[in-house]
């Protein structure tokens, strides 16, 4: 017997395929949501979760308490203008990780990401350091790291660390870091050989505005956080002020870039 052809059309002008009665699982399945709609989604929903999650609410609280003995008065502040401060900066932060999901190829964002456990964990602690934050320049590098690291082939680093500088430096520290970032890969054409890498404390002041002796010595706290490393050590007439980034500070540089800038980059 020769089996029917499905493409063939009845008297009415119908496909027989059509007639044939699908199975629910195939004739109910929608078309899957594009990326980016996914990554919004999964925002709302680890915010909702994390505004009633009683774990959440103790790990974004403790960010906020001050321990000792004035814990138990301050505590009564949190609901207040310190919980006012962590409102508005979630508010923001999440206005901010979504605009740079929207304008993003979302070939480009990682679908496994949004389903691990790093994708809460992540959040949790951007949350939790991005409450305390009085700098609104802050809300802006929590999410590029946040966005960074939602991307394909990400630097396989844990990003908790990123995070934490973030929150315990200034923002004119990590400007003194971006600085030596762009001296290092722009060096000046007239640089001796013995010193290209080195980034002194008197062209970090220059160009950031800040005083020599801050920049110096921001430096030096970047220092202590593994970014950067003091170019001087091991040197014949070793003299401080003298900064150099390292591969750590390469990676952590990744994170910051502006995930726009780049994509708008490579096409």
């Amino acid at each position: 017997m020769t089996p029917p052809d499905l493409d063939a059309e009845n008297t009415d002008g119908v496909r027989l395929h059509a007639l044939i009665k699908q199975p629910k699982s195939v004739a109910g399945r929608l078309p899957p949501a594009p990326i980016r709609d996914r990554f919004v989604a999964k925002l709302d929903e680890a915010n909702t979760a994390t505004a009633g999650s009683p774990i959440a609410n103790a790990l974004l609280q403790g960010a906020l308490s001050i321990a000792g003995p004035v814990g138990a008065a301050i505590s009564g502040a949190l609901s207040g203008r310190a919980a006012q401060l962590a409102e508005k900066n979630t508010k923001q932060l999440f206005l901010t990780v979504g605009e740079y999901t929207r304008r993003l190829d979302e070939t480009k964002i990682d679908r496994e990401f949004l389903d691990s456990d790093e994708f809460t964990s992540l959040l949790i602690d951007i949350l939790t350091m991005n409450a305390k934050s009085y700098e609104k320049e802050k809300i802006d590098l929590f999410s590029r790291i946040f966005i960074n690291a939602a991307m394909r082939d990400p630097i396989a680093t844990p990003k908790e660390g990123f995070v934490r500088i973030i929150g315990d430096l200034s923002t004119d520290h990590i400007r003194v870091f971006q600085f030596v970032c762009v001296r290092t890969k722009n060096p000046d054409p007239q640089e001796a050989e013995q010193t290209v890498g080195r980034v002194l404390g008197p062209d970090i002041a220059s160009s950031t505005g800040l005083p020599e002796h801050r920049a110096i010595a921001y430096g030096y706290e970047l220092v202590r956080y593994g970014v950067l490393r003091d170019w001087g050590l091991g040197t014949f007439d070793y003299e401080p002020g003298a900064f150099a980034l390292t591969d750590y500070g390469e990676e952590f540089a990744a994170f910051l870039r502006d995930p726009l800038e780049e994509h708008s980059a490579e096409n």
